[in-house]
């Protein structure tokens, strides 16, 4: 797939934008924010811009996501995100140094679908700085093509949104290479299946979320002196499964369990 470049638009337009946009009616909201459209530029290395029927593309099936999940009438279902990150990993053809550009985000954001980020995270304080409506790491629409770049959308789709937390927004460690991100992931998935705690000859299985928060936090402490991006993809998962294992076997002593196989159960 060849990657675009996509317009941008500054902090100041897009701020300046959103504040208009939470006082706007929602029938107005696309007008306000063309008019904003002609502000946009471009990466002065940009050889390869997008068209902007690729762009109504991808508001339209974005919409129409939005709507089977409730758009405009109710709250987003749960799978409105669930959805979001492979929706958006087909049809954005972004490199991940464009995809770091706040000012991409601000203009996919607030000038492509600004009604459909204003349904999915509305401000009561019309904060203008809202992280989930400008183009910061957890805006809206980034933190999610961020997942589907990390992990791919089958993986992505088996967490919960506690166990990508740890994983994606970890940029220093974890979420900087998608190469360590599947790894921790395969395996922690791995061990969801393949482990159970057996307490007074009682099976529970592990508590996922804090499988994943301890597993995550000893993979940081790891990385701090083992280039884990340099390791061969089988010493990385071999490591990844230490790690895990060490997180499950520290669970279990909690319960005041053993951890054992779905064999030997």
């Amino acid at each position: 797939m060849k990657q675009l470049s996509y317009p941008r638009l500054n902090s100041w337009d897009s701020t300046e934008l959103l504040m208009k946009c939470y006082q706007a009616e929602r029938d107005d909201l696309l007008d306000l924010a063309n008019s904003y459209s002609g502000r946009a530029f471009y990466s002065a290395t940009a050889s390869r811009r997008v068209h902007q029927s690729h762009l109504d593309q991808i508001r339209n099936d974005i919409h129409r996501l939005a709507v089977e999940c409730g758009f405009p009438a109710s709250k987003a279902k749960p799978a409105f995100d669930t959805a979001l990150p492979s929706l958006l990993g087909d049809h954005l053809q972004l490199a991940p140094s464009e995809a770091g550009r706040v000012e991409v985000w601000n203009y996919l954001t607030l000038v492509v679908m600004p009604d459909i980020a204003l349904w999915r995270w509305p401000s009561e304080s019309m904060d203008p700085s809202y992280e989930r409506l400008v183009g910061k790491p957890r805006n809206v629409f980034r933190r999610h093509w961020w997942r589907w770049y990390l992990l791919g959308a089958d993986i992505t789709a088996q967490l919960t949104e506690d166990e990508l937390v740890q994983i994606v927004e970890r940029a220093t460690s974890l979420g900087g290479d998608p190469k360590v991100a599947k790894a921790l992931a395969l395996q922690h998935l791995h061990y969801l299946d393949t482990r159970r705690v057996v307490v007074d000859e009682r099976e529970r299985t592990l508590v996922r979320e804090a499988l994943m928060r301890d597993a995550a936090k000893r993979v940081l402490r790891i990385g701090r002196v083992v280039a884990l991006s340099a390791l061969p993809e089988d010493d990385l998962h071999q490591l990844m499964g230490e790690m895990v294992d060490r997180a499950a076997a520290g669970q279990a002593t909690s319960m005041s369990g053993l951890l054992q196989t779905a064999t030997e159960l």
